[in-house]
């Protein structure tokens, strides 16, 4: 299951690396809040976001995401930490384009990993969610946005909701 998973991530990011636009790269910074029996073991954390989008051809509103998440948060009362690890693959929609603030909505799936106390699990994952963007002149933007992020299907699954603030570059200019 976990080699398939990894295969199927794979074949996606080498793929979209065919498409012709590309848009920007992305880094930023969330604070994670542990949510449903994942917020019965963990306390908040952060996760930290890298990426590149492509924009679908014939499509300005439509863009093609993958990126690599990592993170920690503290597990409560036992003294130590969780480290989460994934590779995503996704698309963005933004559906009202601006010159100063554009919203949008995201979604996607991949691998996680979450390692402990010397052990590690993996799992698919896949996250939805929605965030703001701007531009800071030609050369940078910001954005903001909140996701949920689950991960495996029973037992010990992980949920977190990151709120993230970050940066974009563009690869080429509107």
């Amino acid at each position: 299951m976990v080699r398939r998973s990894l295969c199927v991530v794979a074949a996606v990011v080498v793929g979209t690396t065919a498409l012709p636009a590309q848009e920007f790269l992305w880094a930023g910074l969330a604070r994670t809040v542990a949510l449903g029996t994942t917020g019965d073991a963990f306390e908040d954390g952060y996760l930290l976001e890298v990426g590149i989008a492509w924009a679908v051809t014939g499509r300005d509103d439509l863009t093609v995401q993958a990126g690599a998440i990592y993170g920690g948060n503290r597990l409560k009362g036992a003294g130590g930490t969780v480290d989460v690890m994934g590779l995503m693959v996704g698309v963005g929609y933004a559906p009202i384009r601006s010159t100063i603030v554009e919203p949008y909505a995201i979604a996607g799936v991949g691998y996680v990993k979450r390692s402990d106390f010397g052990s590690g699990r993996g799992d698919p994952g896949y996250y939805a969610g929605g965030g703001l963007h701007g531009r800071i002149g030609d050369v940078a933007g910001w954005w903001l946005e909140a996701r949920y992020l689950g991960a495996g299907t029973s037992g010990e699954r992980l949920e977190l909701l990151p709120i993230t603030l970050g940066l974009t570059f563009p690869l080429k200019r509107r």
